[in-house]
């Protein structure tokens, strides 16, 4: 079967995507937000090299370059001004040949954007590895640690557990009292509580996950519209259920809030009555895009770092 024209089918894109480590996940993220920015990212060649808006320390000249293959040939691009930028040259060089002249400009102008913007989602794809790495060892030296401090026996161990399963559990069976639902609705409530009473260390529970309304076979169409239909109410459910109240806006990725004017927002956070357990409504259509639009997961600590 010929790979060209090939488009994966959504569940393809949500096992590739759940394969994904955190590093992938996060750079897939922040590469997804830049791309619908500025399309002509993946324009770009490959052999693409460049050094923008540099002041040469002894002479003070302000210098751009641009190198690759644009249109089949190899050639290099050069804006400078000894002027601070109030004027500039414009050149263009090949194998061949060394020229100047109001097309270079329009040529750069059509180019510098793109490579600009290729430069952000670089520096912000460094800044949300490094991230991670401190992240990862952050977590590796508490794991450590704890080893390290463990003394309680298996016993102790275990009834410690089962008291807090117990303390859960009857908080929020408590909490199912006072709610009206459906025999159906409460067995979902009542699954849920078990999967918060054993919950473990930074464990995250996905709720509900709401499948895209737009491009799935039209046989689909009737099952798809009941899902879509019996996520809302189940999402009202949850919120009583965990005594959720006004929600903290988080941003998307490592700190990426604006571009273009635009505010990219990843989730709706809410505080729950169980200390350090927090409900998280995620509607990011940048790390959403594998074949979901909405889900809402029960977790402990936070995944994200920037509060809006």
């Amino acid at each position: 079967m010929s790979e060209e024209g090939y488009k994966p089918k959504p569940e393809e894109l949500i096992e590739a995507h759940s394969m994904m480590t955190p590093e992938q996940k996060e750079l897939s993220a922040i590469r997804e937000i830049f791309i619908e920015s500025e399309h002509r990212i993946v324009e770009l060649p490959l052999d693409l090299e460049y050094e923008l808006d540099v002041e040469a320390w002894a002479t003070r000249r302000l210098y751009s370059k641009i190198s690759g293959t644009f249109d089949g040939r190899k050639i290099e691009l050069q804006r400078s001004s000894w002027d601070k930028g109030k004027t500039w040259r414009y050149t263009l060089k090949t194998v061949d040949e060394s020229k100047e002249g109001e097309e270079i400009q329009l040529l750069w102008d059509k180019i510098y954007p793109a490579v600009k913007t290729f430069e952000k989602m670089q520096n912000a794809e460094t800044k949300a590895v490094r991230q991670l790495q401190q992240e990862k060892k952050q977590q590796d030296d508490v794991v450590k640690d704890k080893v390290a401090l463990a003394s309680k026996s298996a016993r102790e161990q275990a009834l410690d557990e089962g008291e807090q399963i117990g303390k859960i559990k009857g908080i929020l069976e408590k909490q199912l009292e006072g709610i009206e639902a459906s025999e159906e609705d409460r067995e979902f409530l009542k699954g849920v509580i078990e999967k918060i009473a054993h919950m473990s260390g930074n464990n995250v529970i996905l709720v509900l996950q709401l499948p895209k309304m737009v491009n799935f076979d039209p046989e689909e169409k009737d099952e798809k519209r009941k899902q879509y239909d019996q996520f809302r109410p189940k999402e009202k459910l949850l919120l009583t259920l965990l005594g959720a109240k006004e929600s903290q806006k988080w941003v998307a990725g490592f700190g990426i809030e604006y571009i273009h004017g635009i505010e990219y927002i990843h989730s709706n956070v809410y505080d729950t009555i169980l200390p350090g357990i927090i409900l998280r409504e995620c509607y990011d259509r940048n790390e959403l895009s594998f074949g979901m639009d909405a889900e809402i997961t029960i977790e402990r600590n936070s995944r994200y770092q920037k509060k809006k």
